[in-house]
């Protein structure tokens, strides 16, 4: 499951995120600087569950930087005969941070409640419950106002996201 910003991140906002992460609890298992880019993207926030709630809520989450690269790559023919260059873009990702995010079943609970009733009721079983942890998750991130940028002084709010599972 992962959170995408809509907006570009810019270096400098990665590095004001960057000094707050010093302020997380979590163990933290990767901690690097940011890629000093021009052409900022979205960022995205990945978290794999490792254990969903007994006897802890256990996960890894980790930031990443997104950008683009122009790259010149060879072109060819049908037969296979190189006949000229052309620039591409390529996709580049970098995890910035990486922690593990250990809750005791007991503490977490409080919070699933509360945020349940926030969810489709459509949603069944184990879908249900992953949506429940990842909206958590967001609210957890909006909470710790995350990207704070010109536009988003307090950090960006929870429909400055995208949720894909």
């Amino acid at each position: 499951m992962k959170l995408t910003t809509k907006i570009d991140i810019s270096f400098e906002e990665w590095i004001d995120q960057v000094k707050r992460f010093a302020d997380y609890e979590n163990d933290i298992t990767k901690a690097t600087l940011p890629k000093d880019i021009k052409t900022s993207k979205e960022a995205e926030i990945n978290v794999q569950i490792k254990s969903l709630l007994y006897p802890n809520f256990n996960c890894i989450v980790s930031y990443s930087q997104k950008w683009t690269e122009k790259i010149n790559v060879p072109t060819f023919d049908d037969n296979g005969n190189q006949n000229g260059n052309e620039d591409i873009e390529q996709p580049n990702k970098k995890v910035v941070l990486s922690y593990n995010m250990v809750s005791p079943y007991e503490e977490i609970k409080p919070i699933l409640d509360a945020v349940d009733a926030l969810i489709d009721p459509k949603l069944k079983d184990k879908e249900r419950l992953e949506a429940t942890v990842m909206k958590a998750i967001l609210l957890d991130v909006v909470n710790h106002q995350t990207f704070k940028t010109d536009s988003y002084p307090d950090g960006l709010p929870e429909d400055q996201y995208t949720i894909t599972h």
